[in-house]
C-alpha cells in the first residue's frame, strides 16, 4: 500500500533532489519530505550570505522554529514542492513565519503544518493530524465492534 501511495505522489507532485536549485521558487513556497508515517513541511526562505538557499521550518527536534539549509532540511530525502499556499507577497509570508521564533513546538497546537499555514495567513490547522485521528477512531470502533461479538455455545 505504501508503495502505491509513493507512486501516486510521484505522478501528482514534482519530486526533486535536495541538491537541486530552487531559484525559480519564491520564498514562502512550501516543501516537504517523507518521514515514513508523516510528511515534514517547511518553507523556502531567502539566500544566506554564502548564496545558499535556506528553509524555515518548525520541528520537534528543534523544539520550535529553525532556519537551516535545504540539505539539512531534507536529510538526504527527496523534496516535494507542495506549492505556494496564499496570495500574500513572499516578504509578508516570511515576516509572519518569523513571528513563531521563540515559540515551543507542540504536536497538537504548533507543529510544522500549523507553522506554514499561519505564515500564509491561513487557519493554523494540521490536516495530517486530522487524518491520523480519523484513522485511529476508525480502528478503535472497528476493533471494539469485532470484540463485542458474543458467541453462544451450543
Amino acid at each position: 500500500m505504501q508503495k502505491v501511495v509513493k507512486h501516486i505522489y510521484k505522478f501528482k507532485f514534482f519530486m526533486i533532489k535536495a541538491h537541486t536549485q530552487f531559484s525559480h521558487h519564491p520564498a514562502g513556497t512550501v516543501i516537504s519530505i517523507d518521514c515514513n508515517f508523516y510528511r515534514h513541511v517547511g518553507m523556502l526562505a531567502e539566500y544566506n550570505a554564502e548564496g545558499e538557499r535556506l528553509v524555515f521550518a518548525f520541528s520537534a527536534k528543534a523544539n520550535g522554529f529553525i532556519e537551516h539549509s535545504i540539505e539539512q532540511f531534507s536529510e538526504g530525502k527527496a523534496i516535494r514542492i507542495a506549492g505556494y499556499f496564499s496570495q500574500l507577497p513572499s516578504h509578508q509570508v516570511m515576516k509572519r513565519a518569523l513571528q513563531w521564533k521563540g515559540r515551543p513546538y507542540s504536536l497538537f497546537e504548533r507543529n510544522c503544518e500549523h507553522f506554514v499555514r499561519f505564515a500564509h495567513n491561513l487557519a493554523p490547522t494540521s490536516p495530517q493530524l486530522v487524518y491520523a485521528g480519523i484513522a485511529l477512531l476508525t480502528w478503535f470502533f472497528t476493533a471494539s465492534c469485532t470484540n463485542s461479538i458474543v458467541s453462544i455455545p451450543p
